[in-house]
């Protein structure tokens, strides 16, 4: 977990207040919006809550100061959290865009929204500074929305509350003036909410092994400037599980401990890119670019450090070179749970062909370790004998599906250079995905659909856990079965 430096600095001693509560819910959201953002280089800065004249918020050498005076201000207003996240990631975008003009004074925000304060520098042009907070709503918007706010859906009202209660010009020279801001925020809107929508639907399609689409969406995101550990972590799902599904079955049977950043999920099936290599240890190459990348941002970041140990793991085992030398390397990594250690180890020795050792070690691991000690049981029945119910409630135009497209009402997201089109659908009881006019998939939520499909003795090709979900595959029947612990809350479908 990333170590945030917070300093929150209380201006009396009175009983803990209403206005108490929200410098923690301040803390609370900034800390929230780090984890998502999720990059070190630079730093990530620190926050103060001050008192000061006439800055609601600015930043300056590493550090966000924050007026108590706004605090208290959207502390009295409806959506509280959203309004403090549009101010805090604006500002965080400044500090992780690298806008120098910026830190030229020290009052970034004042300058911006606050007290009009001359900047000397003249470095930059009021086009420049229009860029900037353009791409500083962009930035803020899309990782507030990950973060659960909605930022710039709220932000104009931020706006107008305090040009009001600082008495902020709407017009000042060199800079954006108050109408210009509010429709930088009214164009980024779309484009954050299709970035978030993007991100989400990336890790869908790693969900039921559409590495192809993953990979599209996750590319997408980065080509918009926008880093985080998630994205660089998923993209290197896309590269590995690629490079499992082109191993030959000695590897490819076994279920790996695949961890995809959530706001996330994963999988192995047969997706075939011309993005990709056919060759697993070129992927696997790639892959262990893309979760050094995430490592890099964040040291802590356990998901990647164990994905880089499964690629690892693969790589040498098809390089013909897995001994000893790999369960010494796992011992250094004493700050990953020991399950997820105890699930590599058991794939080790089975890869390694050692049974036996591999059971004992199982019981000591997660449901991944017990499924792969399992795979020869003749305690399931085959993927053949099973037959797999439809779901026709409510979906009277579903079978229309695959030849027109989805009725309305859906909602439309598409990428800046249109080559990622997905419209969505979303029902009480389930959900429709249609990707670039050609691949559908849907997600049910009716539970007596669930509890049908619960009481099938079923043979699952394939575990994986991710976050404190659980996601067991039939590829035979494509359709994925996610758990939340013990408990079957949703089935994806998919052509």
């Amino acid at each position: 977990m990333k170590k945030l430096f917070i300093i929150l600095i209380f201006f009396n001693n009175t009983s803990y207040s209403q206005s108490d509560n929200c410098e923690d819910s301040v803390i609370s959201v900034y800390n929230n919006l780090i984890s998502n953002i999720a990059n070190n280089f630079p730093a990530p800065p620190e926050i103060r809550i001050v008192k000061t004249k006439n800055n609601p918020a600015y930043i300056s050498k590493g550090i966000i100061y924050l007026d108590l005076r706004l605090v208290e201000l959207f502390c009295e207003q409806e959506n509280f959290e959203s309004k403090i996240a549009y101010v805090l990631s604006h500002e965080l975008a400044h500090h992780y865009l690298n806008h120098s003009w910026t830190s030229n004074t020290g009052l970034a925000y004042s300058n911006s929204i606050g007290e009009f304060i001359e900047d000397n520098s003249n470095q930059y042009s009021e086009k420049q500074r229009k860029l900037d907070e353009s791409q500083a709503d962009m930035f803020g918007g899309f990782f507030s929305q990950i973060s659960g706010y909605q930022a710039l859906s709220f932000g104009e009202e931020t706006l107008k509350s305090i040009y009001e209660e600082y008495k902020v010009p709407e017009e000042m020279f060199g800079y954006p003036s108050f109408r210009e801001r509010v429709d930088i925020l009214e164009s980024n809107i779309s484009k954050s909410n299709n970035l978030a929508k993007i991100f989400e639907f990336g890790n869908l399609s790693l969900a039921i092994g559409k590495l192809g689409m993953a990979r599209n969406c996750f590319k997408e995101i980065l080509n918009n400037n926008f880093t985080s550990r998630e994205i660089y972590n998923n993209l290197g799902l896309s590269y590995l599980l690629n490079a499992i599904e082109n191993s030959d079955l000695s590897v490819s049977k076994y279920s790996y401990p695949i961890f995809i950043e959530q706001n996330s999920r994963a999988e192995v099936q047969s997706t075939r890119s011309g993005s990709f290599s056919n060759d697993p240890i070129t992927d696997l190459k790639e892959a262990i670019k893309y979760f050094d990348n995430a490592i890099r941002l964040d040291g802590d970041f356990e998901p990647a450090k164990v994905n880089l140990l499964v690629s690892s793991l693969i790589l040498n085992k098809l390089n013909n070179n897995l001994g000893k030398e790999y369960l010494n390397d796992l011992e250094k990594y004493s700050s990953i749970d020991n399950v997820k250690l105890n699930d590599l180890k058991v794939i080790y020795h089975l890869l390694m062909g050692k049974a036996k050792k591999a059971s004992k070690l199982a019981l000591k691991g997660s449901q991944i370790s017990l499924f792969n000690i399992d795979l020869d049981s003749k305690s399931y029945k085959k993927l053949v004998d099973v037959k797999i119910p439809k779901y026709d409630n409510d979906m009277a135009n579903f079978s229309n599906l695959m030849f027109i497209g989805l009725d309305k009402p859906y909602s439309s997201i598409s990428s800046v250079n249109g080559k990622i089109q997905i419209e969505e659908k979303n029902e009480k009881e389930f959900s429709i995905y249609e990707f670039n006019k050609e691949k559908y998939i849907i997600e049910f939520f009716d539970k007596n659909y669930l509890k049908t499909l619960n009481d099938l003795n079923i043979r699952f090709d394939n575990v994986s856990q991710i976050s404190n979900f659980i996601y067991k595959r039939n590829k035979k029947n494509k359709i994925v079965y996610k758990y939340n612990q013990s408990e079957l809350v949703s089935v994806i479908r998919y052509d």
